[in-house]
């Protein structure tokens, strides 16, 4: 399994992470797409949650992916201080 699929909603929400400093944005990239890489090899490396997606954590963020059988599709990315985080960590 080779396919990572992006959601609307990830891709809307990493553009808002792309605003902050270029610093920033460059190390965050470079590790996001190390992740992504090791994902293609070991799809299923990360834990479940709510039996639906699995997380990938990364500096103050986690990413939602989920695992179909053609591809991997990138769902969001949530800051950690979130309501949204604490909301599907019940």
């Amino acid at each position: 399994m080779n396919k990572i699929v992006y959601t609307q909603k990830f891709t809307k929400r990493i553009g808002q992470i792309g605003q902050k400093p270029f610093h920033i944005q460059k190390n965050f990239y470079n590790v996001l797409l190390l992740k992504f890489e090791n994902l293609k090899i070991f799809p299923k490396m990360y834990p479940k949650i709510k039996n639906q997606y699995r997380k990938i954590p990364i500096q103050n963020y986690i990413i939602l992916y989920k695992i179909k059988r053609e591809a991997i599709y990138i769902v969001n990315i949530i800051p950690t201080k979130s309501n949204y985080y604490n909301k599907i960590h019940r």
